[in-house]
């Protein structure tokens, strides 16, 4: 039996429950994670926990400790977005071929919502610690995904599965001090980050690219503040069929990829952390 632990560090409030209440709102996203967690089969038993008004990664790093230490019955740790669609099967397959390949952490294929759908929340790291983002047509082809070929990468965005013993290896007291989750430095974001120390501590990290994650958003927000629905009144779900297909390779470079977080409010902020703590270091 696999049992896992669905955190959901959230900031947005009625997301996936009624303001002050403990009721789940009648939202796509949120009926989903319901069934999932309620999905209870021979094989795999849930657990959820929601973190939400908080900073981000103390969020993730609260629900890392509950997971740590007061569920030891759990064996996975799923970090899992309040926009994000997953379901039993897709958490079981990817269970299934972490076992099969000795992964550390696997997840599915998350597709960008803002207009750059080609890009996956999935890749490598590049020239100063900037994600280089997998593109369908390119890294990912359609094959890839019809197979449901495994693939290795280096990170990976929302809807991923942790060991225990992977969240064990980050406790504070064996990482002096650091949190599981922690922004002790210059990163895209406190999850890359995650996954910089991961690497250094060599956990191996696969995108199962047969499970597709649907990702709830209006087309043209990256954040996904907004979750706009769709002239019938639904919410709009985008997976990586929605991507247009990269086909010409020539003049697209890694680090381009990065283009997509240059002017939001986050990669602003980032971008003046980043300065402020080289600028101090160099002083």
């Amino acid at each position: 039996m696999n049992h896992v632990f669905v955190a959901v560090p959230t900031w947005r409030e009625g997301s996936l429950w009624d303001k002050g209440k403990k009721d789940f709102v009648d939202t796509v996203q949120a009926q989903a994670l319901k069934k999932l967690c309620s999905a209870r089969t021979n094989k795999t038993e849930y657990t959820l926990l929601i973190r939400s008004r908080m900073n981000t990664p103390f969020a993730t790093s609260v629900l890392a400790e509950h997971f740590d230490r007061g569920y030891p019955q759990c064996d996975w740790f799923l970090l899992f977005s309040d926009d994000q669609i997953l379901t039993g099967e897709d958490c079981e397959r990817l269970i299934a071929c972490a076992d099969r390949y000795g992964a550390d952490i696997i997840g599915g294929i998350v597709t960008l919502k803002n207009t750059d759908k080609a890009w996956c929340l999935a890749g490598t790291f590049g020239d100063g610690g900037l994600a280089v983002y997998y593109r369908r047509g390119m890294e990912i082809t359609d094959e890839d995904v019809l197979s449901g070929r495994t693939k290795p990468v280096e990170w990976l965005g929302g809807a991923c599965l942790i060991r225990r013993g992977v969240i064990e290896k980050f406790r504070p007291d064996r990482n002096g001090g650091l949190p599981y989750w922690a922004f002790d430095h210059w990163a895209m974001s406190y999850d890359y980050r995650f996954f910089e120390r991961a690497k250094a501590f060599g956990l191996k990290t696969l995108l199962q690219c047969g499970v597709l994650v649907g990702h709830v958003g209006e087309e043209g927000t990256f954040d996904g503040a907004d979750w706009q629905p769709d002239e019938k009144g639904t919410p709009r779900t985008w997976t990586f069929w929605d991507s247009p297909v990269i086909e010409n390779k020539d003049g697209i470079f890694p680090n381009q990829c990065t283009r997509i977080l240059d002017d939001t409010p986050k990669a602003r902020e980032q971008t003046h952390f980043r300065e402020h703590v080289e600028g101090a270091i160099v002083g």
